[in-house]
């Protein structure tokens, strides 16, 4: 499942984080913008 934000913006679950990267069309690269990871909680 991709989620996209902007238009060259895209956020992707991956196991237990969100991954948000960046593709650059004319540069032929992908950038991680951010990771948000749901880290366990001990109750």
């Amino acid at each position: 499942m991709l989620f996209k934000n902007q238009p060259a913006q895209y956020t992707v679950p991956f196991d237990d984080a969100l991954l948000t990267y960046e593709l650059g069309l004319e540069s032929h690269q992908i950038v991680l913008l951010r990771m948000i990871w749901d880290w366990p909680r001990d109750d």
